[in-house]
């Protein structure tokens, strides 16, 4: 339903709110319901769809460690594939390939029983954890790697920030590139992990009903990036190079963060596309009929 309808319908209207463009959209619905081969999938919902399917189709049939070791090694191997960066329908496999060794941790690891085992700490130390994680991530990792060192995961390793570095290798660099993917995941994961079970609240928080309703804001995030970046550009913001004032500006990502996801989870929100992406409404197409 938001492939077919909500997207091209009302997605320039939420992104322009014209309401002129709301005819356009219709013809765009229209012609997407009658010419499939037409249809875009946004590459973040296109990624969901494979890993979902995937794990339903593959590895749900296979131990958690063989599963684990089966899709790194797809992600992995993808990425020398130049086929999977396609028009349409495979224009997001590249970055599903690419963040699946993220997928893979979230689907083997054991989380409840790390919690039971790892006692949370106290709140001074979280603080200083919490702190620490921010250094590696906007300091140390910045300071020890290149901006276009690791491969992104937008992709396959051709592509993005790195692919002019790929392509400049040499053959046995190149055959060992996928250490730099999982290189990348590494350095990503441990930091996480670390802010789920050492920072994080384990008990029910105002924020605990989100979980159940991020699906919203997975899929409208982008229109509030979009609204974000043309009220900034309108500002009369200046330039800033001070390390003090980045970081100032990261730091206001929380906020921000937290802003967008109350937004788009809150029941407000919901109501207004609960029809296409809960739709209780289609039950009545699979209930079984009641027998006289």
């Amino acid at each position: 339903m938001f492939v077919m309808v909500v997207r091209p319908l009302l997605w320039q209207f939420l992104i322009t709110l014209d309401p002129t463009t709301l005819p356009t959209g219709f013809s765009t619905m229209i012609d997407q319901l009658s010419h499939l081969d037409t249809v875009t999938i946004p590459w973040y919902l296109e990624a969901l769809i494979v890993w979902r399917a995937s794990v339903y189709v593959i590895w749900a049939q296979l131990h958690p460690s063989v599963a684990f070791v089966g899709m790194i090694a797809v992600s992995c191997m993808a990425g020398y594939s130049t086929q999977l960066n396609l028009d349409h329908w495979g224009s997001g496999l590249g970055s599903a390939t690419g963040y699946l060794p993220y997928f893979a941790l979230g689907y083997v690891f054991p989380f409840g029983k790390v919690t039971q085992l790892v006692e949370k700490p106290s709140a001074p130390v979280s603080a200083l954890i919490a702190v620490s994680i921010f250094c590696w991530a906007f300091w140390i990792v910045p300071s020890m790697f290149s901006e276009h060192a690791l491969p992104d995961g937008h992709g396959t390793y051709d592509c993005c920030s790195t692919g002019a570095v790929f392509a400049k290798l040499s053959d046995l660099d190149r055959s060992l590139y996928w250490i730099r993917r999982l290189g990348r995941m590494t350095i990503d994961v441990v930091p996480t992990l670390l802010l789920v079970f050492m920072v994080l609240p384990r008990s029910e928080t105002p924020l605990t009903y989100m979980g159940s309703h991020t699906l919203y804001s997975y899929l409208f995030h982008s229109a509030v990036h979009h609204w974000r970046d043309v009220i900034t550009q309108s500002l009369p913001i200046p330039v800033f190079t001070s390390p003090i004032v980045h970081v100032a500006v990261l730091i206001l990502h929380v906020p921000y963060c937290l802003g967008v996801l109350t937004a788009l989870t809150s029941s407000y929100f919901r109501n207004l596309f609960r029809w296409a992406l809960t739709p209780d409404w289609a039950s009545i197409f699979f209930e079984e009929p009641i027998k006289k």
